[in-house]
Parts: structure tokens; C-alpha cells; sequence
């Protein structure tokens, strides 16, 4: 079977440039699960043209884009945008693929450390090649640039993810001359550089792209398309957390029928989702956390029409919702359908767009808060526009469609991602070939953060209702959009509450916040002065003194003198074996005055034992504490004499 390479070649040598600006324009949008900050900004330069488009978010709230542009020479150079933490724009495109070659199929991922990766394919003059270039956390620019394939054959569509561990892994498919190979390669969490690549399908047949995913503790699965000789099967590998190679799985996909398409995706808790499309039907199947083998099929789509195009995203919770693109006869419109968490099997699938145009190429991202966004393209009858709907977390349906793309002007090629804060980044291709340009919008944050200071010479702490604001300790926290959080102050003892400043907080009642964006409250506590009392009289002796302690049957008698009201008491010790051990017990005795009183500390069996075996010393140990004063303790040394039988004869 011949390599698909040759056409992709072509596709990327005759490459045009020119370009002009298109403006955007839309007018707000109505209340929806997100708002969107409307008109869209354009990414890369309006003299070239763009493509192959994917989008990451960070985790502190940052995005990063990557597309291809052309160049004077009309070669395709890689290029990245990153929008940073708490900004409203992208910055300036960097360059990242070297000038003289084309370079194509672009993805980028942002680790659990914020490090960013992006991966391409790049012709050498010879073969297209794997290459990737890191961004470490905190920095500005980009590392040098990795090859990650072998030369000699072309390799290309590359597939980049990486785990909450910080494990990496990139994944291609490269010609061994007969056939595509599907390849891989791990760079572990802490290293610099990616692994030499391992063969993960078979040779003799053909592979589709492959597609990976990344657990949190490391484990990687990637999933293709590959030929049994009749049909293309769904087909997968797995690396276990902390293996150094792959292992092939069982077929996911049935004989009998072609299927294509794989997309995989991994919940927070390992557990595995694949999706596909055979036989015009989306079906899917799941491996729980900890297991090694996949469950049964399940058809998610309706038979009937033809169903295409998944995709896959999963939620902290786990709940995992799959997209795509399905005929109701008369168009394609976008469908969905969520297992939720806990649960094992997917629910009835939903329409997405409307009905009297085509919709295509369905994207799907999850927010932290479990919020889900769905974006795509549709015709409005003249041109196609990026549109977008969300189900709100807690939801259990979605929200309006809303236009996302300017009209007059065909968008395609759409992405989307959700930061930590649930703001969600969409971005895509804009105009008409050869002056695409790439363009970005993203919602208003759905939570704020709302911080609380305590100033004053005195102490407290500060409640909210709803919880999350406990300080003490948990002074910010992050509430929804239009929320009114209700603060309480307490004082400690010896403190009291003077009062609020900052974000319209008054008074020394309750504060009530509304949460229209970041808000700072601040509560003021004053040390309140000690109310005069008795002064204080002189503190009382704790001088006393012990008479010489005898030795009576199995007791130590002591006569102690105090000076006043207290209580005495003592104890014993000695040394055998090597360790402390309890030589004698006395009961503590009150003394309500001067005088003197009598102890008798009991020897305990361990102690009469030893003295069979020889003189034993004990530390006597007595302790007099005065009413309403301090104690003090004096140490004596009792020696017991020996017990030891003596024989003669």
C-alpha cells in the first residue's frame, strides 16, 4: 500500500503569500453560561498567510497559540503567541521552525510547571522531520530545537501531551519505506530533551495519525487507525507510569467494518476514554483507573446517518463528554453526549447547532469548575462562522449557540481551551486563502477572587458565606461572576473589631460583596487595654528542704519541710540493663501550710529484684509545688544494700 506522504509534500511546497487585515466586528452578546469579549484580536501578521492552528492554556491562566505563516519564499515557518496570565492580548508571534524549509503541523501543550512544548513536522531538503522546541516555566523564550525522528523518511502529524507528573510525550507516524509507522518518544518529568523514538504499530499496513494522552502519574496510551488487510481498526499502546517502553494492546475497534478517526483523552483519576468513528457510528470505550484492558463498545451516535469527526475532553470529576458531527439527513449538525462521573456508560446524545445549515469540525474543553465548551463552524448561508456553546458546571444541558467570527469573511480550523480561572480561549483561521490571518477571542473570567486583609494592632478572623474565605488561614478565595459573598469579622479576646475598607465595605456589621471582578476587603482589629485588677502579691516560696532518707522494709521514708500550702510530690529511679527503670511510687500529699509531712515511696518489684542481685542506687526524685507558685525539685541518692543470699560450707 503506498505512504500518503507524496500528497502531503505537494500540499506544503506550493505555498502562497500576501495578505490584508480583516477587521472584526460584533456587538455583545446575550447572558450566556460565558461571555465573550468580543471582537476577536488577530494573531499573526496580515502580510502572510496561516494555518494549522492549535491553542494551550497554562496553569496560571495564560494561553499560548501556534500556526504556521509563510515567509517571502513562501515557505511555511512555525510560530507561537502567548497571552499572559491576567493580560487581555496576545503578544507579539515568535518564530520557532527555522526559515528555508517549509514546517507544518504545528501542536503545543503547557505542563503541570507552566514549561511549554511545541512539536512540528519540518522539511530537511530531503524528508519531513520531528522537531520540538521547550519553553521553560517562568521564561520568555523558547530552547533550541530538538530533532525528535530519524532522517532518511519523511515523518509527520505530530501529537504532543504531558502529565500532571510532568512526563511528556510526543507522537508521529514515519515511513520505513513500505509503510507508516506509528513512533513515539518520552521526555520524563525533570529532563531536558525527548528519548529515542519506538516503533508502536507493526510494519506492513499503514497507519492513521496517532493520537496520545498522558495520565497523571505518567502512564501514556496512544491510539491510530491501522489496515488489518480489509479494514482500518483502532489500535493502541500503552507506557505504563514509569516503563520505559510500550505495550500493545488488543484491537479496540471490531473487524468488519472500517473506523478512523481515534481521539483519547485521560481523567484526573487515570481513568482512559477512546473514541472513533465506524461505520458512520461514534462509539467508545474506557479503561478504568488502575485497569489494563479496556471495557465493552459502546455506540454513543444514533445509526441511521453518518456520524464523524469526535472529539474528547474529561473533567476533574471525571466526567467526560465526546462531540461530533452527524447528518440529520438534510445537514451536519453537532452533537454531544457526557458519561457522567461515576457513572459507566454515555447518556443520550444532544444537538449542539442549529438545524438549515451545515455544522463541521466540533471541538470540546472542560474547565476546572467542570464547565463545558463546545465550538465548531457553521454556515450562516453565505460564509462559515466559529460559533460556541457551554453547559454551565452543574448544568445538565447546554447554553445557546453564540457567533464567535466576524460575517463576511470564512472562519475554519477552530480550537478551543479553558484555563484554571474557567476563562476559555477559541481561536481560528480568518479570510480568504492566500490572506488568512489567525484570530483569538476569549470569555470573562466565570470566577474572581476575592482577597481579605486584616490590618490593626489587634487580632480576629474573617468568615464568608458562601465558604470559602477562612482567615485565618484561607484569606482569597474564588467565587462565581455576579455572586455576593457576605463577610463576618470576629474578635479575639483582647482585640476588637474596628471596622471595614475596600470594595465598597463599611461599618463594623457584615459586609456583603459583589463579586464583579478581582475584590479586596480589608478588616481592621484593635487591641483593646487590660482593665485594671488586684495588684498582684509576692510570690510564694518554694524553698524546702528534705531530712535523709531511710530505708524501712520495702518502702523509702523522707521527711519534707515546706514553707507554705502546696503539694509534694516523688518518685524513684534506677539504672539496669542499660535503661531507666521505676524504682518506687509515692502518692503526692497536699500540704496546707508550713510544717513538715512524711513520704513513703513504695520499691517496686523491679527494684527488690535487682537488690537480689547486688546494691542497687536509687534517684529520689521529690518535687514541691506552692499554691499559686512556682515548683522546684530536689534529687537525692538512696543506695538500697544488697539482698544477695550468701552460701557457705
Amino acid at each position: 500500500m503506498a505512504s500518503g506522504f507524496a500528497r502531503r509534500k505537494q500540499s506544503l511546497v506550493a505555498v502562497s503569500a500576501a495578505a490584508a487585515l480583516l477587521a472584526c466586528a460584533a456587538a455583545a452578546p446575550a447572558a450566556q453560561a460565558l461571555t465573550w469579549n468580543l471582537p476577536a484580536q488577530t494573531l499573526s501578521s496580515p502580510s502572510t498567510g496561516a494555518g494549522t492552528l492549535r491553542v494551550a492554556a497554562g496553569p496560571d491562566g495564560s494561553f499560548t497559540a501556534v500556526w504556521w505563516r509563510t515567509d517571502v519564499s513562501n515557505n511555511r515557518i512555525i510560530q507561537v503567541a502567548t497571552r499572559a496570565a491576567g493580560s487581555s492580548s496576545f503578544g507579539a508571534p515568535q518564530d520557532l521552525s527555522a526559515a528555508g524549509q517549509n514546517a507544518d503541523s504545528s501542536r503545543v501543550v503547557v505542563g503541570p510547571d507552566g514549561a511549554t512544548t511545541v512539536v512540528w513536522a519540518r522539511y530537511d531538503g530531503f524528508n519531513f522531520i520531528i522537531q520540538a522546541r521547550t519553553r521553560p516555566a517562568g521564561s520568555s523564550s523558547f530552547g533550541p530545537v530538538q530533532d525528535l525522528s530519524a532522517p532518511g523518511q519523511d515523518a509527520i502529524a505530530p501529537q504532543v501531551a504531558t502529565g500532571a507528573n510532568g512526563d511528556s510525550a510526543v507522537v508521529w507516524y514515519r515511513s520505513n519505506g513500505l509503510n507508516d509507522i506509528a513512533q513515539g518518544a518520552i521526555r520524563p518529568a525533570g529532563s531536558s530533551s525527548f528519548g529515542t523514538p519506538q516503533d508502536l504499530s507493526l510494519p506492513g499496513e499503514n497507519v492513521s495519525p496517532p493520537q496520545v494522552a498522558v495520565g497523571p502519574d505518567g502512564t501514556t496510551t496512544v491510539v491510530w487507525g491501522r489496515s488489518d488487510g480489509t479494514d482500518q481498526i483502532i489500535q493502541s499502546a500503552t507506557r505504563a507510569a514509569g516503563s520505559s517502553s510500550f505495550v500493545a494492546a488488543p484491537d479496540l475497534s471490531a473487524t468488519g467494518q472500517s473506523a478512523s478517526n481515534p481521539q483519547v483523552a485521560v481523567g484526573a483519576d487515570g481513568t482512559t476514554t477512546v473514541a472513533w468513528q465506524r461505520d458512520s457510528i461514534i462509539q467508545a470505550r474506557t479503561r478504568p483507573a488502575g485497569s489494563s484492558s479496556f471495557g465493552p463498545v459502546q455506540d454513543l451516535s444514533v445509526a441511521g446517518q453518518n456520524a464523524q469527526l469526535p472529539a474528547v475532553a474529561v473533567g476533574a470529576d471525571g466526567a467526560t463528554t465526546v462531540v461530533w458531527r452527524r447528518s440529520n439527513g438534510t445537514n451536519n449538525i453537532i452533537q454531544m453526549a457526557t458519561r457522567a462521573a461515576g457513572s459507566s456508560s454515555f447518556g443520550t446524545p444532544e444537538d449542539l447547532s442549529a438545524t438549515g445549515q451545515n455544522a463541521d469540525s466540533p471541538q470540546v474543553a472542560v474547565g476546572a469548575d467542570g464547565a463545558t465548551t463546545v465550538v465548531w463552524q457553521r454556515s450562516n448561508g453565505s460564509n462559515t462562522i466559529i460559533q460556541a456553546a457551554t453547559r454551565a458546571a452543574g448544568s445538565s444541558s447546554f447554553g445557546t449557540p453564540q457567533d464567535l467570527s466576524a460575517t463576511g469573511q470564512n472562519a475554519d480550523s477552530q480550537r478551543v481551551a479553558v484555563g484554571p480561572d474557567g476563562v476559555a480561549t477559541v481561536a481560528w483561521r480568518y479570510g480568504a486563502s492566500p490572506n488568512r490571518v489567525i484570530q483569538a477571542i476569549s470569555s470573562y473570567p466565570t470566577t474572581y477572587t476575592l482577597t481579605v486583609s486584616r490590618d490593626g494592632s489587634g487580632q480576629g478572623t474573617v468568615t464568608s458565606s458562601p465558604a470559602g474565605i477562612d482567615c485565618g488561614s484561607a484569606c482569597s478565595a474564588s467565587f462565581p461572576l455576579s455572586s455576593q459573598v457576605t463577610l463576618t469579622a470576629a474578635a479575639a479576646s483582647g482585640s476588637e473589631f474596628a471596622g471595614w475598607s475596600g470594595s465598597g465595605c463599611s461599618g463594623t456589621s457584615t459586609c456583603t460583596v459583589s463579586v464583579l471582578g478581582a475584590r479586596s476587603v480589608t478588616a481592621t482589629f484593635n487591641s483593646t487595654p487590660t482593665p485594671p485588677g488586684p495588684t498582684p502579691g509576692p510570690t510564694p516560696s518554694n524553698s524546702f528542704s528534705l531530712r535523709a532518707p531511710l530505708v524501712v522494709g520495702t518502702k523509702i521514708r523522707t521527711l519534707v519541710r515546706v514553707p507554705g500550702a502546696g503539694r509534694i510530690s516523688q518518685r524513684g529511679t534506677f539504672r539496669s540493663a542499660g535503661r531507666t527503670r521505676t524504682a518506687c511510687r509515692a502518692a503526692s500529699v497536699s500540704a496546707t501550710g508550713a510544717g513538715t509531712r512524711r513520704l513513703q515511696c513504695a520499691l517496686t518489684s523491679a527494684v527488690r529484684a535487682a537488690r537480689r542481685e547486688g546494691t542497687v542506687r536509687v534517684r529520689l526524685i521529690t518535687t514541691y509545688t506552692p499554691t499559686g507558685g512556682t515548683a522546684r525539685t530536689l534529687v537525692r541518692t538512696v543506695v538500697l544494700r544488697s539482698l544477695k543470699p550468701r552460701y557457705t560450707g
